[in-house]
């Protein structure tokens, strides 16, 4: 489904250029206001209808961006700057899979799974599943210089570097 994104320029306006077309704001919204910027307009091209999400979708929307940013900032607080690093993450067994633990790159978003090993501990676990990732990326050397500059929420955030 096509999105629009409501931008400041269309605060006040009687019409919106999306989807190919100018459309009459009084059809789907009444009139936007400013708290209306950044909502998403949906075309629903069977039925010929757009539709604006309401303030829970949007909250729910910019909820499931925040962890990115955490380990970001996480990141930057660790090194000064943004680095070449991952992310990993534990995942706990389900019906049909067991204990996993995943990788995801900062910068180009590639990820891996790896299954969880017994043999090693939890931050081995979380270790080898981020020199994996770097491996199959940059072509990483080995866990010697590979940092875990801190531990979120939401698991481990690792840059490749050297201990001071």
């Amino acid at each position: 489904m096509k999105f629009y994104t409501l931008q400041e320029s269309d605060v006040g306006k009687a019409t919106i250029r999306a989807f190919g077309r100018v459309w009459s704001v009084a059809n789907f919204i009444g009139r936007i206001l400013p708290g209306d910027v950044g909502k998403r307009v949906f075309h629903n091209a069977t039925v010929d209808i757009v539709q604006v999400e309401n303030d829970e979708q949007r909250a729910k929307r910019a909820a499931r961006r925040r962890p990115r940013t955490e380990h970001k900032r996480a990141m930057v607080a660790a090194t000064g700057t943004l680095t070449v690093g991952c992310v990993t993450k534990y995942h706990g067994p389900t019906d049909h899979r067991g204990s996993r633990v995943s990788a995801k790159h900062l910068l180009t978003g590639r990820r891996v799974v790896l299954p969880w090993d017994d043999a090693l501990d939890v931050a081995e676990n979380h270790c080898a599943a981020a020199v994996k990732l770097l491996q199959d990326t940059w072509g990483f050397e080995g866990p010697s210089s590979l940092l875990r500059c801190s531990m979120s929420s939401c698991g481990y955030v690792w840059v490749i570097g050297r201990a001071l």
